[in-house]
């Protein structure tokens, strides 16, 4: 009988020039929806939810923050906020998508990077922000502000909500 308690680890995606493991699925064409994972995380956790929104026509781009499951640590990196918000920009750049308008979804410790990246990389639309148990934003920065109103909140279908984000100077 085969062992089949040890399996192997394969990378499922690319790499950036600065090692940042990626998965880009989806029409070119579809809406863009950036994934963000928590510190105790990797871009798997997402593998469902992108599946489910590549199949609704979105482009998704899930990565691994640096030092977290196929990105692997670098030397000389920034690890604190200000790097992993650094880490997204040069990848959204590197994939020539830093321009397009793009939704976040961000879960953990990815909403406090989600928050910081829209402060300093403000959209220019309206976006959509959706935090999953967010996690590390003591209080809001000066530039974005996330508002619920009554339309711009959608529920989906099993009670989610979704939340217009408005950027505004602060």
């Amino acid at each position: 009988m085969a062992d089949t308690t040890k399996q192997a680890w394969v990378q499922p995606g690319l790499k950036s020039s600065a090692g940042t493991h990626y998965l880009l699925n989806g029409p070119k064409d579809g809406r863009l929806i950036v994934c963000i994972h928590g510190i105790g995380a990797y871009s798997a956790c997402f593998d469902k939810l992108a599946a489910a929104l590549v199949n609704e026509g979105y482009r998704v781009l899930q990565y691994d923050v640096m030092g977290r499951g196929w990105s692997d640590p670098a030397n000389n990196y920034q690890y604190d906020g200000a790097g992993h918000v650094n880490q997204l920009h040069q990848l959204l750049k590197e994939l020539q998508l830093h321009d397009q308008p793009k939704d976040i979804i961000a879960h953990s410790m990815g909403g406090a990077l989600a928050a910081l990246y829209l402060d300093e990389h403000p959209p220019v639309q309206p976006s959509k922000l959706v935090l999953l148990s967010p996690a590390g934003l003591m209080k809001p920065g000066p530039v974005v502000h996330a508002r619920l109103d009554q339309e711009g909140a959608q529920v989906w279908p099993g009670g989610r909500m979704e939340a217009r984000l408005r950027c505004e100077e602060g």
